[in-house]
This record gives C-alpha cells, sequence and structure tokens, in this order.
C-alpha cells in the first residue's frame, strides 16, 4: 500500500422495457419518477472534455484501437492498484506498499499471523505497517502483558470498574444517563435526520457485534474504506466507532462475519426523538420513522445490495458503467475498450436512440458528481436478438462513445474479454444499482458471489427447461433469497477472475424473480460472441 493508505488521508467523507411478462431483471422503469433514481443535473451539464486529458486531434477509430493494442498497460495489467510501466519487454507493475509479484497480485498483510495477541491489528503508513490496538487490560506493542483488570480503571464517565471471572475480566457499572461497555456513551449520544453528522461514540451493532476499527487490517483486502478521502468530513479517524459514510439510512460500521470477513451492518445508536420535550423535528420525526422502519425488517441482514449483495467500491470494479435516460439509471454496462461499451440489448432498443442515452464511469454513488459522463455516438444491437416466450436470444448491445474516449484511471478501466468458458462452481462477481431485496433501488454500487451452474441444471424443468441455449450463462444458486442480480442490473458485468485478473465472461440478462427459489440469473455468454464485438471496436 502506498501514502494513499494514509489514514489522514483517507476520503471517509464521506424506461425501458415494460413489457407484458415478468422480466424483473430487466432495467429501470423510467416512469418511476421516485427522487431515489434521479441523478443529479448538473453531472449531465458537465464539460466532458475538460475532464478527460485527450488531444483534440482527429484520430481515427483504427489507430485508436491500433494504439490500444499495442500498449501493454491499457487495460493495466496490475492488480490492487499498482502503476503499470512500459518496458523494452512489455511492462513491469510498480506495487503499493503490503502488495507485490508480477502484476502486484500478492498481498503482504503484516497481521496475517496476528501480532496483537489480544487486541486488533491495525494497518499503518510506515514500517512495520502495522500496530496494535490493545484490549484492556492488556497493553502495546503486542497486547501479551496486562495489567490489573480494574486498575487504572478502565471506565469512563465516572464508572465503576468490577472484576469479574479471571484476572482480566472485568465489567463497568455505568452511573445515570451513561452505557456502553465503558460507559462512553452519554446521554446526548444520538443522531437527528439520518446521522450523516453524527459524531457519538457508539461502537455496537443492532445484532450486538463489535466495529471494526476503520483502518483494520480486515478491510485491506476489500480496500472498501482505504480508497476514500477528506475522512474529517465525516469523523472517521483510528477508532471504530459508528459513521454513516455515504448518505445511508441511518449510522453503520463494519463487523466481522462467522467466515472472519468484513461485513456491513447498521449500529445501535439511538434516535434523537425530541429537541425539547414538547417539540419534535421534522428531521428527527424521520429518523424514528428510519429506525421502526429497519426494525421491522430485523430478521433479515441489514445489508444494502444487488440482491444479498454488499456494498462495494467503484475501484473494485472499474469497468463499471452506469447507462442513464432522463437523468435515471437505466442498466449496467462494462467497458471493453476505452471507446465501448458492451451491455445488454434489451437495454438499448425499443425505440430508444443514441441521443437519449449517457454513460457514466468512474462512479460509485449514482447520484452523486463523480467520474466522468459522455453522450453516446453508436447503438449496435445484435441483430439475431429477439424475445420468445419471456426469454431473451442475443441479449446483446454495445455503445461507442462519443467525441472522446475514457482515459483509465484508478476509477475507469477497461475489463479482458473471457476467451473461454470458465468451469461449473467457479465463484464470479455481479455488480450494479438495481433493486436490492427490499425492492428498492440504492445509492452505491453493490456486488455479489455467484457460481457459475452446469448448464444441465439450469435446464430441469423446476428451473428454466428447455428456455436455455448455448449462447446463455447460468449462475447463482438455487436456494430462496441467494445473491442474485436484479432489475436495475441488466447490461452489467459477470466477472470471473483467472490468474489474478478479471475477465469478462457474462452479460446479466434476465431471469425470473430476484433471489427465487429454482430461479438463478440467466447471462449472456461473453465467448459466443468474440467475432461480433471484433467485428466493430477493431
Amino acid at each position: 500500500m502506498s501514502a494513499e493508505l494514509d489514514i489522514d488521508d483517507i476520503d471517509i467523507s464521506d424506461e425501458t422495457a415494460n413489457n407484458n411478462y415478468e422480466m424483473v431483471h430487466q432495467c429501470s422503469d423510467l416512469n418511476n419518477e421516485t427522487d431515489s433514481e434521479i441523478v443529479n443535473d448538473e453531472i449531465d451539464s458537465e464539460n466532458v472534455s475538460a475532464e478527460l486529458d485527450i488531444d483534440d486531434k482527429d484520430i481515427s477509430d483504427e489507430a485508436v484501437y491500433y494504439n490500444y493494442e499495442m500498449d501493454n498497460c491499457n487495460p493495466n495489467p496490475c492488480t490492487n492498484r499498482g502503476t503499470c510501466n512500459l518496458t523494452e519487454s512489455g511492462y513491469n507493475c510498480h506495487c503499493p506498499i503490503l502488495y507485490n509479484g508480477t502484476d502486484c497480485e500478492i498481498e503482504n498483510n503484516p497481521c496475517k499471523n496476528n501480532p496483537c495477541s489480544h487486541g486488533d491489528c491495525l494497518i499503518t503508513i510506515v514500517p512495520p505497517y502495522y500496530k496494535c490496538k490493545c484490549r484492556h487490560p492488556y497493553q502495546p506493542p503486542t497486547c501479551t502483558n496486562a495489567t490489573a483488570a480494574c486498575d487504572p480503571n478502565p471506565c469512563l464517565n465516572g464508572g465503576t470498574c468490577v472484576p469479574t471471572n479471571g484476572s482480566t475480566l472485568f465489567t463497568c457499572t455505568c452511573p445515570e444517563l451513561f452505557r456502553g461497555e465503558r460507559c462512553e456513551i452519554g446521554k446526548d449520544d444520538c443522531y437527528t435526520g439520518n446521522g450523516a453528522t453524527y459524531q457519538g461514540h457508539v461502537s455496537q451493532t443492532k445484532t450486538g457485534q463489535r466495529c471494526l476499527y476503520w483502518n483494520s487490517h480486515l478491510l485491506l483486502s476489500p480496500r472498501m474504506i482505504l480508497q476514500m478521502q477528506r475522512h474529517d468530513t465525516h469523523g472517521i479517524k483510528e477508532h471504530n466507532y459508528c459513521r454513516n459514510y455515504g448518505n445511508d439510512e441511518q449510522p453503520w460500521c463494519f463487523i466481522q462475519d462467522a467466515t472472519g470477513r468484513p461485513k456491513f451492518d447498521f449500529c445501535a445508536v439511538a434516535c434523537c426523538s425530541q429537541i425539547s420535550e414538547d417539540q419534535v423535528s421534522d428531521k428527527e420525526s424521520e429518523c424514528e420513522d428510519a429506525v421502526i422502519q429497519v426494525n421491522a425488517r430485523n430478521n433479515d441482514p441489514p445489508l444494502l445490495r444487488i440482491h444479498q449483495g454488499e456494498k462495494t467500491m467503484i475501484e473494485e470494479n472499474p469497468w463499471q458503467a452506469s447507462i442513464q435516460m432522463r437523468r435515471r439509471h437505466l442498466c449496467g454496462g462494462s467497458l471493453i475498450h476505452p471507446c465501448w461499451i458492451l451491455t445488454a440489448a434489451h437495454c438499448v432498443s425499443d425505440g430508444i436512440t443514441e441521443s437519449m442515452l449517457k454513460v457514466a464511469l468512474g462512479r460509485t454513488y449514482i447520484r452523486r458528481k463523480e467520474g466522468v459522463t459522455f453522450e453516446v455516438e453508436r447503438i449496435i444491437v445484435h441483430k439475431s436478438y429477439k424475445v420468445v416466450n419471456d426469454t431473451l436470444y442475443n441479449d446483446i448491445a454495445l455503445l461507442k462513445l462519443k467525441d472522446h474516449c475514457a482515459q483509465q484511471s484508478d476509477h475507469i478501466q477497461t475489463i479482458s474479454l473471457a476467451e473461454n468458458d470458465f468451469r461449473p462452481g467457479t465463484l464470479c462477481k455481479i455488480t450494479g444499482w438495481g433493486k436490492n431485496e427490499f425492492g428498492r433501488f440504492e445509492n452505491q454500487l453493490k456486488g455479489a458471489k455467484v457460481k457459475l451452474l452446469n448448464k444441465n441444471l439450469c435446464r430441469k424443468p423446476e428451473v428454466y427447461g428447455n428456455l436455455l441455449d448455448d449462447t446463455m450463462v447460468c449462475a447463482g444458486y438455487l436456494e430462496k433469497d441467494s445473491a442474485d442480480a436484479c432489475q436495475g442490473d441488466s447490461g452489467g458485468p459477470l466477472s470471473c477472475m483467472k490468474n489474478g485478473k478479471h475477465y469478462l465472461y457474462g452479460v446479466i440478462s434476465w431471469g425470473h424473480g430476484c433471489g427465487k427459489k429454482n430461479k438463478p440469473g440467466i447471462y449472456v455468454n461473453v465467448t459466443k460472441f468474440l467475432d461480433w464485438i471484433r467485428t466493430y471496436i477493431q
């Protein structure tokens, strides 16, 4: 990891297809006027050429493609945000601190062997690139040696330390109006609105789990936090207090799940219900409503997702595109060439013209002014695209970006096309801004792992029968409420990894419901359309 890992420099601030059949994997309903789907007007009026450092010379498509093919650093082969440098023999990768290997694919996590015996291992940017945050009464530097449990007194705000079984165990008896493991939570520790300004000391989730530190080593691999900037805006420092980065429903944090991986969860922060005894603000009333809604569904894992997916960042999926119409997210897509987006035909057919569409790249939050927005020069729908018996065949299309091609960065990169089929059982990734399991379009990009399924399994009568052909990939799970793509995710990527590199294997296409039993997602098999794709982008 490089200096972008510095916790003090982290940005922790935070219509088309209205068919008569049920095809809920299709694009967002353009008649839905909800504010949650409207993209900020200002981004569409941005001067794209000003954002792209591209020569204004008249360069032919052939020349652009030729240079692209000859550039061993385009797309960037270096993973984990490594920098690609051209050499006479090809390229080499300059890897961030804590990563090495030919393509920066090897992670050197200094916390891997748990150097902090009774504490949390936190990532730093100076050698040895970690430090231990010890749990009382264990002492630094390695959290091995302990003092007496109650000497010194670990309880805050006048709390009384009571030793329990064992010399290092204790509980705090808190004075009135204080609570928490160490009496650190005061009577005014609550949030208003959605908690965007919350700066309190709650570090526990609604399910009673302890929050991870924001610079925990467990967040190193997914780099959920380490990509962000201006952390002081939302009070994210070297602590594990709940915050509402990303304009979510209420304060949240990361926890460690049963498999040891980080997981998003809402926090047990109280909502400020009153300004005074007889006055309740509108903002706080909304806050109360949000709490009621969350509690009403507390039997479900409180994640915001694709469908049973998790929050992700565009840096993790820099080829992800948002195809937009009338300032609303319509469908997903993948940047497969600096000038071309691959998507689903059903997203851009049925009378849609180039002037109606825009493409946003480099965006994690669909309603924020971030990334770059392009107009569309050309729509190419596969000539054999058709809908038969509620099934989409040859559901693939290309969009050519207008005026300028995309300049690659940490947030915008092309993805290579898979040349061969991946084996059934392979875990691949889907991403998008589509509906979650609560039927809501979310602001932040989401991702989920899905398993490639054997075609014979998916052709069973109780699954999809004889609807599938050889140009389709079946992926997901047969259990109810499993990870799946959903409405608004259409056209987005199904990416699989080989030798540490991502390949575009599928295009999100269709399915019967979202996460329904025996109804996994169906994807266009990109390997079956390689010749068609190359006919246009070469």
